[in-house]
């Protein structure tokens, strides 16, 4: 037979009973509301492309079949053509950004047409050419290189383009015409705000290139978070563009424009500051000489 619990017995242990049950319902609704151990969760980035359609003007069709791409296609307009400032005005009127694609000395000794910025001109020559280029289309944001294989790669040349566009508070896009350019480090060095191409579209102007040339655009864009890309308005890539781009989003990818990608580099940029180059002594010099437009 077994001695009887004593009262004060019986309270600790209905104290201890009533205690186990407040933590196990304090458990369960905390487990019900905040899984255990459960990670902090990333959001997933969109990948996004950039594109550019490049020598605008010349062709009014084409033109104004590229100015209603769908989407924040950038247009890349020549100087002095016979629809450029045309297009130019209707491109703007449907929120496209534009750019100047100027042309540049090549190293095949290719024909530039009206506007061309060679090495043989002089600081004033040179300066009062891209100026001259920048005036004739409106609404402009920038400039790339139309060729420019040559030029691309001239310190003295690039300097004198940069120090035009930080006057005018202009972009530089490098097309890449060359991989041994300088015209980006130029342009950081003159605080340009400024991207290069990741990918031309359509060199190869065959559809089934064209197709390659994207789906590895999307690739990087997947990798790195964007792609910026250049094609040309020949009717193989606009055949091409008019039927993927409203499927892009489908796929999980975004348009960015390039003014939101330049933003986006030059945050990056000056959250790791490289050290600026000073400009060499001949470069000095032309930049401190004024030169009559």
């Amino acid at each position: 037979m077994f001695d009887a619990p004593s009262p004060k017995a019986l309270f600790r242990t209905g104290l201890l009973c009533f205690s186990l049950l407040c933590f196990s319902s304090f458990s369960s609704a905390a487990t019900d509301s905040t899984p255990a151990n459960s990670p902090a969760t990333t959001p997933v980035q969109t990948p996004k492309v950039t594109i550019i359609i490049d020598d605008i003007g010349n062709n009014e069709s084409r033109g104004l079949r590229t100015v209603n791409l769908l989407g924040p296609v950038t247009l890349a307009i020549l100087p002095n053509r016979p629809y450029s400032e045309a297009l130019a005005k209707k491109g703007h009127q449907l929120g496209k950004e534009l750019l100047l694609h100027a042309p540049m000395e090549n190293l095949r000794d290719m024909p530039l047409g009206l506007g061309a910025l060679t090495s043989a001109m002089n600081a004033a020559e040179y300066q009062h050419q891209l100026i001259q280029n920048i005036d004739a289309i409106p609404h402009l944001m920038g400039i790339n290189n139309h060729m420019g294989s040559l030029l691309t790669t001239k310190h003295l040349q690039m300097n004198w383009t940069m120090k035009i566009l930080k006057e005018k508070n202009l972009l530089f896009v490098d097309s890449k015409t060359n991989p041994k350019s300088v015209a980006n480090d130029v342009a950081v060095m003159y605080d340009v705000p400024t991207v290069s191409r990741d990918i031309f579209l359509d060199h190869v102007r065959t559809t089934a290139f064209i197709n390659k040339q994207y789906e590895k655009c999307l690739t990087i864009a997947e990798k790195k978070g964007n792609c910026l890309m250049i094609g040309h308005p020949y009717p193989e890539t606009l055949d091409y563009l008019e039927k993927v781009l409203p499927e892009l989003e489908q796929r999980g990818f975004k348009q960015l424009p390039l003014s939101a990608l330049i933003e986006k580099k030059t945050l990056a940029r000056q959250a790791h500051p490289r050290t600026k180059k000073s400009p060499t002594p001949s470069v000095e010099l032309s930049m401190k000489t004024k030169h009559t437009p």
